[in-house]
């Protein structure tokens, strides 16, 4: 069902992309990151990892797994805010692009034409392990990494159309997952082909980027770590795609 569902995200953002699926051996770390290791050599320009566990003593050990510039890993950041003080992995990881979730409706009283904010349970917070990439702003982790980078839609509260012949035809998909698989299609619509890693790229580029400064997934007091606000954020990171300048 996720890569079923991965596939239709990423074609709905790059019609004319050439989606491959990569299937690992079995849902062992070792072997997901080889599964990634996979694609990247098959020449793709993004590469999504429709999965996620938590964040362990020792993760660096496969760190280089999902660093591959000029292909962009993209990985969802999970659910909820802090999750216990550990994030999901590989978004934690410095060199991937943690996608969080929004909720995005149509509001014809905005200038923009739809209404965006936060989605409640999408995940944030400071990596136990990871460090700050030096294009991320320090902010409560300080010399940690912090989740996410980006966003996109996600909210169960206003999921996307999929079709699955497991659904028995249309149904309805949200989570981070989801939106990663939407933001790695993006990755393919705008077809970059460069060695500046693609987190220095992203975080240059705030006006291609809806911000987002409303929503919250958690009690963190205001901070910026689980509640939106102008310019970066924790649960949506830079904002969402405005076209694909950022990418």
């Amino acid at each position: 069902m996720h890569s079923s569902v991965g596939l239709q995200l990423a074609a709905a953002a790059c019609p004319n992309c050439k989606l491959l699926l990569v299937q690992a051996d079995d849902p062992s770390l070792d072997s997901m990151a080889a599964a990634v290791d996979q694609a990247a050599a098959q020449g793709a320009t993004a590469v999504v990892p429709m999965w996620g566990v938590a964040e362990y003593d020792g993760q660096n050990a496969l760190a280089a797994h999902f660093d591959h510039a000029p292909t962009t890993v993209v990985a969802p950041s999970g659910q909820g805010f802090n999750n216990g003080g550990r994030q999901i992995l590989p978004a934690a990881y410095p060199s991937v692009i943690a996608v969080g979730g929004t909720q995005l409706y149509r509001d014809s009283a905005t200038t923009r034409g739809w209404n965006e904010s936060v989605w409640r349970d999408t995940a944030s917070g400071c990596s136990m392990y990871g460090t700050r990439p030096a294009w991320q702003p320090a902010g409560a982790c300080g010399s940690r990494r912090t989740v996410a980078d980006v966003a996109a839609v996600g909210s169960a509260d206003t999921p996307v159309q999929v079709y699955s012949t497991s659904l028995g035809g249309w149904g309805t998909a949200a989570g981070t997952p989801v939106a990663a698989a939407f933001i790695a299609g993006v990755y393919g619509l705008a077809g970059t082909d460069s060695s500046t890693p693609a987190g220095r790229r992203l975080y240059a580029s705030a006006q291609y980027l809806n911000d987002i400064t409303a929503g919250s997934n958690g009690a963190c007091g205001g901070g910026k770590i689980c509640t939106a606000a102008r310019g970066y954020d924790g649960p949506s990171g830079m904002g969402t795609p405005n076209g694909t300048g950022a990418f």
